[in-house]
């Protein structure tokens, strides 16, 4: 009996004890919470307390932007003509060109040029057989020399009516028949020879001397190449910006040199079909550098329509487009723009913009809409921009 109270006596302490350390745990654990939560809470006002001062300088230098004067320059707007280049490609003609052709069939005995040499105008190229039309020339000297002697006689005796009016006048009519069949037989002797018709350089020739001919039998191209014509189209929409006399910019596939050409020839019409201008340019071949046939690539530029020209670093962007900043009554507006052309530097852009109205081209970063320029006076302004192409100013 002793050992079983002793027992249970040792159980129920036993179970104190344990109690303790359970509860004992408890409070330990809610321990680190509560201080797991307290250290969060100082964390999150630490850095807001930061996060106040690291804004407050930056809250400042706008207060102070905002009261501070911005230097910006102004410029009246220029105005200058769009520039449209085409590039296309052309062939090259002579000045003068011509096939020649003989005039009568016949038998060549004789060939007086030599392929590519220059021949004078008049020069005798090529004769063919003509023994038959100098001896009609002949026949037709003796009988128009006949004739003239015997009207002369009729001529003399006319006065003493030795013969008869009618008789004189047949007389007369028989010269004069004569001698118009002694101008055909002079032709017909002119015409069995081939003369350059214009000075030239003489081409390829393929005959010789005993070939036989006919009028559709091609003797040899004669072509004056000093100086040389081009020809190219055009859209239509370019026929505005062409005139004669302007000129345009060709290079060789050879040597791509620049050569200047001058516009000599504009067509009457567009063709209906491809709705292009013929166009023919001529320029110097004095050098004789080059041959009709040859292609060139030509580069032409012409004026368009009249737009304001501004820094490209005049220009901004915004959600709507690119916009500029004018001033209009000493107050910085922002002006909506299309741009039409870049230049070297420069943006011709289409606006509603005056000839007198000033741009901000530089400080635009800094420049709000709404605010004042400092001490503007725009007559004193343009007056002063005529001599000045740019003026400082600030903006309140």
């Amino acid at each position: 009996m002793a050992a079983a109270h002793f027992f249970c006596k040792w159980l129920k302490r036993t179970g104190h004890f344990i109690i303790q350390l359970i509860e004992t745990y408890e409070v330990i654990r809610m321990f680190k919470l509560f201080f797991y939560f307290l250290l969060g809470v100082i964390s999150i006002i630490f850095l807001t307390a930061c996060q106040r001062d690291s804004n407050a300088p930056d809250t400042s230098k706008r207060a102070a932007s905002r009261t501070a004067t911005v230097p910006v320059i102004l410029q009246i707007p220029l105005w200058k003509n769009e520039r449209i280049r085409v590039e296309t490609i052309a062939t090259a003609y002579a000045q003068k060109t011509a096939t020649l052709y003989p005039k009568q069939n016949g038998e060549i005995t004789a060939i007086y040029f030599r392929t590519g040499e220059w021949v004078k105008a008049g020069q005798i190229l090529l004769q063919l057989d003509d023994k038959n039309e100098k001896i009609a020339l002949e026949l037709a000297h003796v009988q128009a020399t006949d004739a003239e002697r015997l009207f002369k006689r009729y001529q003399r005796a006319e006065g003493t009516q030795t013969f008869a009016p009618a008789v004189v006048d047949e007389a007369r009519t028989a010269m004069q028949l004569r001698q118009i069949q002694l101008k055909a037989a002079q032709l017909a002797v002119e015409e069995r020879q081939i003369i350059a018709p214009f000075s030239g350089y003489i081409g390829f020739s393929s005959l010789n001397i005993g070939d036989r001919v006919s009028p559709n039998t091609a003797i040899a191209s004669l072509d004056d190449r000093k100086k040389l014509n081009i020809r190219f189209s055009l859209p239509e929409s370019f026929a505005i910006h062409l005139q004669l006399g302007q000129n345009i910019t060709l290079f060789s596939w050879r040597d791509n040199a620049p050569i200047q050409a001058e516009i000599s020839e504009i067509d009457s019409q567009i063709d209906s079909r491809t709705r292009h201008l013929l166009i023919q340019a001529q320029f110097d071949n004095e050098p004789d550098h080059y041959r009709p046939g040859m292609s060139f690539r030509i580069q032409a530029e012409f004026y368009g329509k009249t737009y304001p020209a501004v820094p490209e670093m005049a220009v901004q962007w915004g959600g709507d487009g690119a916009y500029i900043w004018v001033v209009q009554e000493a107050q910085v507006q922002q002006l909506p723009i299309s741009i039409v052309q870049r230049l070297e530097g420069e943006l011709l852009i289409d606006a509603a913009l005056t000839p007198e109205m000033p741009i901000i081209i530089e400080g635009v970063q800094r420049v709000r809409k709404g605010a004042q320029i400092e001490s503007f006076d725009p007559i004193l302004f343009v007056e002063n921009a005529k001599n000045m192409p740019t003026i400082p100013l600030k903006l309140q």
